[in-house]
């Protein structure tokens, strides 16, 4: 059973249990000696080669920065570009669409200005005088030079007189649909 009570520090079964001895570090003392015995050639040697390789792989590390930064860069300012080609472009859409908006608008206010200044009156009057047009009147009949193989439906209503009665009218139509299919053939 754990102990819920007391201090761990007091616990006489951790008490017991020795801690694990640390490794001693050990250092040396190394001393260059100011005036080295033997060929001093062969200890420069050695150091110039162990500095040339140290100096080969420094180089090689700010070689590869350099790749990588200008790779990094060259990346990014290739997004960069593409991204301000496609913001023109986008700027110049919204040019036209304001610039078809405003023609829209110009166009609308020009056709009113037509339908205002139009006069039925003057143009049925232009249309007797120069085209020698004559003015129908309300039973006269007007024959129109149609080619055979068009349709002319004439309304016999003329408006006066309204059906009620459905199967009458229902009558005329199929009439009249079946006139317009024969002269199809």
């Amino acid at each position: 059973m754990a102990k819920t009570q007391g201090s761990l520090a007091l616990d006489s079964a951790r008490a017991a249990t020795p801690s694990p001895k640390k490794t001693r570090v050990r250092t040396r003392r190394v001393v260059t000696p100011l005036f080295p015995e033997g060929n001093p050639r062969a200890v420069s040697h050695t150091a110039g080669s162990v500095r040339r390789g140290v100096a080969r792989g420094r180089g090689r590390a700010v070689v590869l920065t350099v790749v990588c930064v200008v790779v990094f860069f060259g990346v990014f300012g290739t997004l960069l570009i593409n991204q301000s080609r496609i913001m023109e472009a986008q700027f110049k859409t919204t040019e036209m669409e304001i610039r078809i908006a405003q023609l829209k608008q110009d166009r609308a206010i020009l056709e009113e200005e037509i339908m205002k200044g139009l006069d039925l009156g003057r143009i049925r009057l232009s249309a007797i005088d120069r085209l020698g047009m004559q003015e129908a009147g309300r039973n006269k009949i007007i024959s129109v030079g149609a080619a055979t193989s068009d349709l002319l439906i004439l309304n016999t209503d003329n408006g006066s007189e309204v059906r009620r009665d459905e199967s009458v009218r229902l009558e005329s139509i199929l009439g009249n649909l079946e006139g317009f299919f024969k002269s199809l053939r």
